[in-house]
């Protein structure tokens, strides 16, 4: 996030653990900074842990940086012995670009993706999975901010939510991967702030959009999207 963001809300390594940090557990996280390589952890090192959640990041899967392909076989790895992975945003397309699926730039006349959306979920194909087995909506709300889309998802993916801009919302591969196109832990109040601090780089009229897109969610979103999303990520990674 933008420099000014980060010291209100911090970065998106510190808004997924305050979303999903469960209350009662000894839990222990550990945050890696891996764009630019600054922070790589070895295969070894990741294999030690329950889970690995990948998160958002300005760059896209595509772009030629050393870092995306040596976080992508670290992703290859974990899926091989299928331990728990929940990729969002950023994360989602690089887990469906690291197993063979592919991402692109959103079609021009959809372009970018931001602010608070309903997604369409496949319920009873969703409900299969263990850890969603009390997820009981055909829909919920998250917070989105993007521009790339995953085109193909991997053949092993199963597709568990779409919306009327992206076809590949939600997809799961086995018990062991989870991940959303959105961003659960996103509040509106970061999107907003975010917005103000890239308006001069985005269109006037997507800026516009993804505020007034808060207003037409209802009920409103609280703090950090929909509270079943977040029930949902917490049910996967302690499964």
């Amino acid at each position: 996030p933008a420099a000014q963001v980060t010291k209100v809300f911090g970065n998106y390594g510190d808004m997924i653990v305050r979303l999903l940090r469960a209350e009662g557990r000894n839990e222990i996280w550990r945050k890696y900074q891996v764009d630019e390589g600054i922070e790589i952890p070895t295969d070894a090192e990741l294999a030690t842990y329950d889970a690995i959640v990948v998160s958002g990041s300005p760059k896209s899967v595509y772009d030629k940086e050393p870092w995306i392909e040596c976080v992508a076989e670290l992703i290859r790895g974990a899926a091989k012995r299928k331990q728990k992975t929940l990729g969002l945003c950023f994360g989602f397309q690089l887990v469906a670009h690291s197993l063979g699926g592919s991402v692109a730039p959103a079609p021009p006349d959809i372009g970018w993706e931001i602010g608070g959306r309903s997604v369409n979920v496949k319920l009873e194909e969703l409900r299969q999975y263990p850890y969603a087995l009390d997820f009981s909506s055909n829909t919920f709300d998250i917070c989105q901010f993007h521009r790339d889309v995953v085109d193909k998802l991997p053949k092993e993916a199963h597709l568990l939510g779409s919306s009327s801009r992206c076809p590949h919302e939600v997809y799961a591969v086995g018990n062991h991967i989870l991940a959303f196109q959105g961003h659960p832990e996103f509040a509106p109040e970061f999107v907003r702030a975010m917005v103000n601090a890239r308006k001069d780089s985005l269109p006037p009229e997507t800026s516009k959009a993804a505020i007034d897109s808060f207003d037409s969610v209802q009920p409103p979103l609280p703090t950090a999207s929909d509270n079943r999303i977040r029930q949902l990520c917490q049910s996967f990674l302690n499964q």
